[in-house]
């Protein structure tokens, strides 16, 4: 997905590509469309499930927990309930909301679980070239100093089913070439897939403790479960380089995945996280800060394992497509060295260590590491979380959703505007104990332009 957007005397270049270039989106839900959509699901349905039935052939019941074939069906048990009214020719507008999120789940299941070949380096540019010309990434935000004049032309580039606060609606273009840019910012979007519709204000504290109550819904063995203890321990898992930047999993007491991350982006991503709760975001990853020694990582077992060693651990990242010096973050002090010189650890997990720290005793023996800083974001288990959402197809440019989410990456200066860092699932319904409510979300907002 490209983006170029000016905003006042600022600008926002993102030069990224679609996740699914060339998805086929229905923009009308008629009975053509409907069975085509079909059609699409059910192909793809097949292939993906024939993977992971391999996958898992030794592990069958893992098959349904995968977020994939979780949320085909969902797809699918929706798509019965759409055929009726298509049958009966009694579509209304709620009905092709509803297909339209739908189609955009199906894009974060390909997203997910495909991998398209990636557009060479000359046409990606030509792209960006013809977007810049004046594609439909082009987002103009014309001066709105005079909140109270009418929006006239410029209407028509505005996002379409939107309704007033009294549920009347959707507001036709003419109405709104008739309202100010103040009285069309308070007109509202059904959709809640990405919008929350609370006010502004301290929303993150709230949204948290909704994660944790359902993330205590998953398991017994969750049933406590709590983020500052969470995130207190945690044992090296893998290092990860399917990013842009050094990070590797970890998991917690509980059993729980992290992403542990370095750089440049740690602090600016965590606050743009909480403001984009606060300013009515629905869901978001849950990501923390850990100052100096706060966080304990624990390597591999002395018995088992390649990364047991504080020096295992740097030279992995820095032979790693990060090229990484960890070295600088490595909490200053008191280290444990080998006869040679090589740093072992910041210490070793012991007995006593093992019992106030409520660590597994099989890591008794392994070298432990503290950091100045890093990042920690939590892989919910409340949230079937997909690939990327898209940003500039399936009717992005035409929702409330797509073109807040150009307006607020504008607002930021994030460079780094594309499917991947945005992301759609299902979380966790209480009511109905099922993964059914779909979500959608920016996911990486990390780099700043200035």
């Amino acid at each position: 997905m490209f983006l170029i957007s000016f905003c006042g005397f600022g600008s926002l270049w993102a030069d990224q590509n679609d996740a699914i270039p060339r998805f086929k989106y229905y923009e009308n839900l008629n009975k053509t469309n409907f069975e085509s959509f079909s059609r699409d699901v059910g192909k793809t349905l097949a292939v993906y499930r024939a993977f992971v039935e391999r996958k898992y052939a030794a592990k069958p019941k893992k098959i349904e927990k995968e977020p994939a074939v979780i949320a085909y069906n969902f797809i699918l048990k929706q798509l019965e309930d759409l055929s009726k009214v298509v049958t009966e020719n009694a579509v209304t507008i709620p009905d092709t909301d509803r297909f339209h999120t739908l189609e955009r789940l199906y894009y974060g299941i390909l997203a997910d679980t495909t991998n398209p070949a990636k557009p060479s380096l000359l046409k990606s540019i030509g792209k960006l070239a013809i977007n810049f010309l004046g594609g439909p990434f082009l987002l103009g935000v014309e001066n709105v100093r005079d909140i109270d004049a009418p929006l006239s032309a410029s209407a028509g580039e505005e996002a379409m089913k939107l309704y007033r606060r009294n549920g009347s609606g959707p507001v036709t273009s003419s109405e709104m070439r008739k309202m100010s840019a103040l009285e069309v910012s308070r007109l509202e979007s059904h959709n809640t897939s990405a919008l929350s519709g609370r006010a502004p204000g301290n929303n993150f504290a709230d949204f948290e403790k909704e994660m944790v109550r359902l993330v205590r819904l998953q398991d017994k063995k969750l049933a406590n479960f709590d983020l500052s203890y969470a995130r207190r321990v945690m044992y090296y898992d893998e290092l990860k380089e399917d990013a842009t930047s050094p990070k590797i999993t970890a998991k917690d007491r509980y059993g729980n995945k992290w992403k542990l991350k370095w750089g440049d982006e740690i602090h600016c991503d965590l606050a743009m996280v909480r403001l984009y709760i606060d300013l009515g975001g629905r869901c978001a990853d849950l990501k923390y800060y850990s100052g100096p020694g706060e966080t304990i990582l624990i390597l591999e077992p002395p018995a088992h394992g390649k990364v047991k060693t504080y020096s295992d651990f740097a030279s992995a990242l820095l032979k790693s497509m990060f090229r990484f010096h960890v070295d600088r973050w490595l909490l200053p002090g008191k280290t444990l060295k080998s006869s040679s010189g090589e740093i072992l650890g910041s210490g070793i997990v012991d007995r006593e260590m093992a019992e106030k720290e409520s660590i597994d005793e099989k890591y008794i023996g392994s070298y432990y590491l503290l950091f100045k800083e890093c990042q920690l974001s939590f892989y919910n288990p409340a949230l079937k979380r997909l690939g990327g959402t898209a940003l500039g197809q399936a009717g992005a440019l035409q929702s409330r959703i797509g073109r807040a989410s150009m307006v607020f990456n504008c607002w930021i200066d994030n460079k780094d505007v594309k499917d991947d860092n945005s992301r759609i699932g299902l979380l966790y319904n209480s009511e109905t104990k099922a993964f059914d409510k779909p979500v959608e979300f920016l996911s990486d907002l990390g780099l700043r332009g200035r």
